[in-house]
């Protein structure tokens, strides 16, 4: 059944949460803190190496070196829950507590 549930602004969802925190939700652990990312094994590829460094966490995007997935929080989201964008969209701001703005047009 399509989702009737008018378009969001993901601009300003993907602003308002940080990757680390869904990761954090589905039970990734770091393995390494560098200046300027936070690293780990990728949940993506499923790497399990608790000395794992493939995946670099910034505020705003997660990147794996080793199958190159590149995302942030929604896209990281959307693949642990196995969703559509829009469906993962309303459940992921509901959860973070963040306000749905619809998508302006025009």
């Amino acid at each position: 059944m399509p989702d009737r549930r008018p378009p969001l602004d993901l601009i300003y969802l993907r602003s308002r949460i940080a990757p680390i925190t869904v990761l954090m939700w589905f039970g990734w652990r770091p393995t390494r803190h560098e200046p300027r990312a936070i690293r780990g094994p990728c949940p993506i590829h499923g790497s399990t190496s608790r000395r794992s460094r493939s995946l670099a966490v910034t505020l705003t995007v997660v990147y794996c070196h080793v199958c190159h997935w590149r995302g942030d929080a929604l896209a990281l989201y959307q693949h642990y829950r196995c969703l559509p964008l829009l469906e993962a969209a309303y459940e992921l701001s509901e959860r973070c507590g963040v306000e749905t703005r619809p998508l302006r047009r025009g």
